[in-house]
């Protein structure tokens, strides 16, 4: 339990903030134990105890004193490597799960563009203005690409002129 902490303990830590990493982070500071003060207007039947600690990146922790693993804002603190394997397979679950939906939301792209037109008829002018001139800039760059592959003036006179050869 966090309540057990002491400068100089180590910690576990998962940071899924943006790629998940994992590190042992030591214990700089371990306050004293407090009670939060209650939101005004809820009841709070039972209060639970926490202690603020810092790590040795200078991150300040509040966490409950009688328990081994917190999480906040894509961070897991952990007693134990144990503590942070269901983080860990939250994570992968979730990111699986975003994979796996991928193909289901591109069609659901489609269909709410489609919605939207038949409600909208200004959306749906302004779509197909969109898709025209999409249309429009790819043939543009066809015809600049042929216009590249056309030999020069200057190109088909030096095939023309017949080479000069020096006879001594």
């Amino acid at each position: 339990m966090f309540q057990n902490l002491r400068k100089g303990s180590s910690v576990y830590v998962l940071d899924t903030r943006e790629t998940p990493k994992f590190y042992v982070a030591t214990v700089k500071e371990v306050g004293m134990p407090y009670y939060p003060q209650p939101t005004p207007g809820q009841l709070t039947p039972f209060q639970q105890q926490y202690i603020n600690i810092v790590l040795d990146n200078n991150e300040s922790w509040g966490v409950r004193a009688n328990m081994d693993v917190e999480s906040k804002g894509g961070l897991t603190v952990s007693m134990t490597r144990e503590g942070l394997m269901p983080a860990i397979t939250a994570g992968q679950k979730e990111s699986s799960d975003i994979i796996n939906s991928f193909d289901r939301h591109k069609a659901n792209l489609s269909a709410y563009d489609q919605i939207l037109k038949d409600l909208d008829p200004s959306y749906a002018k302004t779509r197909e203005q969109d898709e025209e001139i999409k249309r429009l800039n790819s043939e543009l760059t066809e015809i600049k690409n042929l216009m590249k592959a056309v030999p020069s003036l200057n190109d088909i006179k030096s095939l023309l002129k017949p080479e000069t050869t020096k006879t001594k």
